[in-house]
């Protein structure tokens, strides 16, 4: 799950990152057009449109930048390097949280809500993760 969203993190940055540069690509063309046709220097009031590419293409790269960054191995710094290992069971408790349940009428709608206590169990797990390229480990506790 964590690879599904750190790819659908790149496709939708890389995409905004694509519009920014597109944005500044065409008013570049549009300044050289209007340079050689017109022998005008300016971008007649294309500045909105500049700072809009610039901001898709630094919201677009910083995006990027993070989510190629979420799988970085800490030693060898190479991206998609960390790697699910072996997870350890480290103990469970049973806790007791409120939720929240909504009462409908005869129409389905809903009409108001209640809270109720119900006991949950808790599972502890250390995950640990290795680098495939320099074997590098890491863990962090998961709590299910």
């Amino acid at each position: 799950m964590k690879r599904f969203l750190q790819v659908l993190a790149l496709i939708f940055f890389g995409f905004i990152g694509l519009i920014g540069a597109i944005f500044l690509l065409m008013l570049l063309l549009e300044f050289f057009a209007n340079l050689v046709l017109s022998h005008r220097v300016g971008i007649n009031g294309a500045l909105g449109w500049m700072i809009a590419g610039i901001i898709c293409l630094a919201i677009g790269g910083g995006g990027v930048w993070f989510a190629l960054s979420m799988d970085r191995c800490p030693a060898c710094k190479k991206i998609f390097a960390m790697k699910p290992g072996k997870r350890e069971f480290l103990g469970k408790e049973n806790v007791v949280e409120r939720k929240e349940y909504n009462i409908y009428n005869r129409n389905h709608e809903v009409t108001g809500t209640y809270e109720k206590d119900v006991p949950v169990t808790k599972l502890y797990y250390y995950q640990w993760y290795i680098c495939k390229y320099c074997g590098h480990k890491e863990s962090e506790t998961i709590v299910r």
